[in-house]
């Protein structure tokens, strides 16, 4: 993966999916942190979205995170993360780690792991994935040794328990 170029991206548009918590919450964090105006959310779940309208794959932009620069170009997945890195002076770890040979090798994959159990990694699935999607984030959840919810604080301690469902 080469890196992208280094040109005027401002502003630059960030996809998020508001319909999981953790791109939420994200995205807030991101919001709050934008001190020079660089970034402009657009929550792909609220209604009136256009996929179409915005120059995105509609089941692309559904499944990772995209940034739209201000030449029109799209980056996608790692190098959209790296886009918002770049935008954020709070970032500066993960932007100058996004400058070193191989991370974005390394990194693509590993975000693409996190982009598909994004709900199950937050332990919310929305509705619209039916009960098929519930039972295989039960099984993904107990596979990643997740606490319980409220285990660490009625256990007095930080330790890990497999997650009872």
């Amino acid at each position: 993966m080469s890196q992208p170029d280094t040109t005027t991206r401002w502003p630059a548009r960030i996809y998020y999916d508001g319909a999981c918590p953790a791109c939420r919450a994200s995205a807030s964090a991101i919001h709050s942190r934008d001190r020079f105006g660089r970034l402009r959310l657009v929550d792909i779940a609220a209604k009136g979205f256009s996929a179409e309208a915005e120059g995105v794959l509609s089941l692309r932009v559904e499944r990772e995170l995209h940034a739209k620069l201000a030449d029109g170009r799209i980056v996608t997945g790692i190098d959209a993360l790296f886009v918002v890195a770049d935008a954020l002076p709070s970032l500066a770890a993960l932007r100058w780690l996004g400058r070193l040979p191989g991370v974005r090798a390394i990194g693509q994959p590993l975000y693409q792991w996190c982009a598909t159990r994004r709900y199950t990694l937050t332990g919310n699935c929305p509705r619209r994935h039916g009960p098929s999607h519930v039972a295989s984030i039960r099984l993904d959840r107990r596979m990643l040794l997740m606490p319980r919810r409220g285990a660490l604080e009625s256990h007095g301690g930080t330790q890990n328990r497999p997650l009872v469902v």
